[in-house]
Formats: structure tokens, C-alpha cells, sequence
């Protein structure tokens, strides 16, 4: 939804249009404040000229679904024609290791998280938790890779609360990634708001390791079932 790019482009396009939501628009402010203003007269008259709608699932759709007056035709017919495309991994890339390695060590037990570090993932939380577990279990690591606005704030509370056995990868290739997950005993996700759907989930599913996720409504949809 990047709106003076698009609209230029749809000025001197005969091209068919195909509108994704891939956005959790429900339960962040920032998400209700830009599906609000699809509907406005302005978004409207571009999302109007779309021929097909798609959305990687249920929570990236609700909040367009929720503005919907289904009195009007176009809204009417935006809704019941909305199709549900959901995000894939390549399983050539991503599958189970032949043989997990220790990541820290042999006797040692890891917990990865890869991606932004920055409120809405969660990743202050999962520090805090790891505090605690580390207390019980002082043989178990954990890696974080990413980069973001917090890491130096992480950092620092790492420091100032003395958690051993933490580590700060910064930003990580996507070979790097796959090495991590693939060879974790462990792999969390936290975000506790914000995703729209949660392909990270799918990756570390696809290579068979032991997943724990933050309860929102994305991953909500693809955390189903049992492994």
C-alpha cells in the first residue's frame, strides 16, 4: 500500500490488478488506522479498480472484511471473491538435518530466534523468560539473530541482569538461518501482535524443529494441529 506509486502506476497501466493483504490489520493501532483508510473516498477509488483480491489468511483480511459495507455491490463483491493464498516455503531449502549439531557445544541445549528485533516480536520478552529457564536449566543457550531498534537496549539489559549463556548474532544470512533453525533444539517466536500470518513458523516446521510461538493472530492460523 505504498498509494502515490500505485496510483501512477494505474493511471498508465491497462494491466489486470491484483490487491494482497499480507498485514495484521486487527490488533495493532498502526493496522486499524491504515485499513480505515482504504475505505476512505480516496482509497476507495483505487481499490475499486482491483480485479481480484487476495490475503496470505483470515487475520490479514479482517480488518478490510470489518470495513466492508456489504450493501454496496463493489464491497459485496470484494469480500465474496476474496481468495486465500498463504505463504510457502521451498522444502528443497528448508527440510531436516541429517544429524542435529549442538550449536554451543556438545551437552549444551539452543533456543534460536531469528528475525527484527524490535517491540512488536517479542524478543524482550523472550529474554526475560530465558532468565528464568536459565535459572533451572544452566546448560541451555540462546542465540538471537536479527537486527532492529532494540538490540542495543537487549544488549545492555543482558549486561545489566548478568544472563549467561546469551547470544547476539546481529543480522544473519538466509544460509545462516537455516543453519540455526535447522540444528536448534528449540525454535520461538514470540510476537505477541502485529503478524498477519508467520512464514518463520512454516520454516522451522519444514525442517522438523521443536517450535514454540507467541499467541496473536496470525500464528494463531498457522499453529494448528499436533506434530
Amino acid at each position: 500500500w505504498i498509494p502515490w506509486l500505485a496510483w501512477q502506476i494505474q493511471r498508465n497501466s491497462k494491466s489486470v490488478y491484483v490487491a494482497t493483504f499480507h498485514a495484521n490489520l486487527v490488533d495493532t493501532v498502526g493496522g486499524k488506522v491504515l485499513s480505515s483508510k482504504i475505505m476512505t473516498p480516496i482509497g476507495r477509488s483505487f481499490i475499486e479498480k482491483m480485479h481480484m483480491f487476495t490475503a496470505t489468511g483470515p487475520t490479514a483480511s479482517a480488518g478490510l472484511i470489518s470495513l466492508a459495507n456489504m450493501k454496496l455491490p463493489f464491497d459485496k463483491f470484494m469480500v465474496d471473491h476474496l481468495h486465500y493464498l498463504p505463504c510457502g516455503v521451498d522444502l528443497q531449502q528448508y527440510q531436516p538435518v541429517k544429524k542435529r549439531q549442538p550449536i554451543n557445544g556438545p551437552g549444551t541445549k539452543t533456543i534460536v530466534y531469528v528475525g527484527r528485533i524490535e517491540k512488536r516480536k517479542g524478543t524482550d520478552l523472550l529474554l526475560s523468560a530465558f532468565k528464568e529457564l536459565s535459572k533451572q536449566m544452566p546448560e541451555v543457550h540462546l542465540t538471537i539473530g536479527g537486527a532492529g531498534v532494540m538490540l542495543n537496549r537487549l544488549k545492555a539489559y543482558v549486561d545489566f541482569e548478568e544472563i549467561k549463556n546469551v547470544h547476539f548474532l546481529d543480522y544473519v544470512s538466509d544460509d545462516e538461518k537455516r543453519w540455526l533453525i535447522g540444528n536448534a533444539d528449540l525454535a520461538c517466536f514470540p510476537s505477541p501482535y502485529g503478524e498477519g500470518f508467520g512464514i518463520v513458523l512454516l520454516e522451522a516446521m519444514a525442517m522438523g524443529t521443536p517450535l514454540v510461538a507467541g499467541n496473536n493472530l496470525g500464528y494463531q492460523n498457522v499453529m494448528q494441529g499436533y506434530g
